[in-house]
């Protein structure tokens, strides 16, 4: 039995946090012995997680966890020690090699050569050459689509060997849409997602202003670009159309509720919000950017993928109009994501490091 460590920064909520924890309570037990350590505070922690020791070091900032974590590991001495979130990585791949025994795996959550220019955050671990020195003492880095390998391997001169793409797990026990779009007179429209510039909620605003349809939107999420929405959304007159709610647990019934789910990123790793609401049965309109939201849609089937904005007008204008399968947009999903098979591979690939 190999024993794992899974370490995070936080168990807030969020995509890293709910795979992982996700992940961490889901191997076999009778091959894999596993614990969860968070860098940061139970107070904090949006997911109840049971059947596995799960250690808080309680610590404010991840360089802040490097010695007690080091001690742990030390103390332990797990077979595979696998993060998530770049700046964990990093300060994990620099400090493995105190560890010549055991396995360092790094997920990623971004195609970061894209990523890294909306990112204003300069800290020591965003330098390129520590960041390109981390992650090749890593034994294994999982990107969640293809294009976040391409740009991964090329903007840190990586082997093929020590890379592996294995996308997110679709959630599982959510309620499937039973709404009628095409009954409705008032579409109604939702985005999820941090408030950032890379989610490219001004240029959804845009199109929204110009729709040949009446809708209600819900944008849930809260960030750095809240008042400059809310003020672009007061500028296109758009704002007696808008319900901003800054988080919620009732993602699953706030989908269904809604009749299309709108993404305007630039770019993504591998889209939560875009798999839960295929696997609440409602559409998705996205644009073709960087990441993984192009390998979970299939044009027609769970909704659209558009290379400008003329397109996602156009688009958004005939989707509304169709009669969607719900039934057909999860499965559309779960026939490639559904838990089993994610877990399946994350078990080979743990096996695999020990079989080279």
């Amino acid at each position: 039995m190999k024993k794992i460590y899974f370490v995070l920064p936080s168990l807030r909520a969020g995509g890293a946090e709910r795979v992982i924890s996700f992940l961490a309570a889901n191997l076999d037990k009778s091959e894999f012995e596993v614990s969860l350590i968070i860098v940061g505070k139970k107070a904090d922690a949006a997911y109840d997680i049971k059947d596995i020791p799960v250690v808080f070091l309680n610590k404010d900032r991840v360089l802040q966890g490097a010695l007690p974590l080091i001690k742990i590991m030390a103390k332990a001495k797990p077979d595979i020690v696998m993060s998530s979130i770049g700046h964990l990585n990093a300060l994990l791949g620099c400090f493995s090699i105190l560890f010549p025994k055991t396995k360092f795996v790094g997920r990623e959550a971004s195609v970061i050569s894209v990523f890294n220019s909306f990112s204003t955050r300069k800290s020591l671990f965003s330098k390129e050459p520590l960041y390109r020195f981390a992650y090749k003492q890593m034994d294994m880095i999982v990107c969640q689509s293809k294009d976040m390998y391409d740009d991964f391997k090329e903007t840190y001169r990586l082997s093929d060997n020590q890379m592996v793409v294995i996308a997110n797990p679709a959630p599982e026990n959510m309620q499937l849409s039973a709404r009628d779009m095409t009954s409705s007179k008032v579409k109604k429209l939702i985005t999820i997602g941090r408030l950032s510039p890379e989610k490219g909620h001004l240029r959804l605003l845009e199109s929204l202003s110009k729709v040949d349809f009446p809708f209600e939107y819900t944008i849930i999420g809260s960030g750095v670009e809240e008042k400059k929405i809310k003020d672009e959304a007061e500028r296109l007159g758009l704002s007696q159309f808008i319900r901003y709610i800054p988080f919620t647990k009732m993602i699953n019934e706030e989908l269904i509720a809604h009749d299309v789910f709108l993404q305007g990123s630039y770019v993504e790793g591998f889209p939560n919000a875009v798999m839960e609401s295929c696997v609440s049965g409602t559409p998705v309109i996205a644009y073709n950017v960087p990441g993984g939201t192009k390998e979970i849609l299939e044009q027609g089937v769970n909704g659209f993928m558009v290379e400008n904005d003329i397109e996602f007008l156009e688009k958004l204008n005939t989707m509304v109009r169709m009669d969607w399968d719900s039934a057909l947009i999860r499965e559309s999903v779960y026939k490639k994501y559904r838990a089993p098979i994610i877990v399946g591979n994350y078990e080979a690939m743990f096996k695999k490091m020990y079989t080279k």
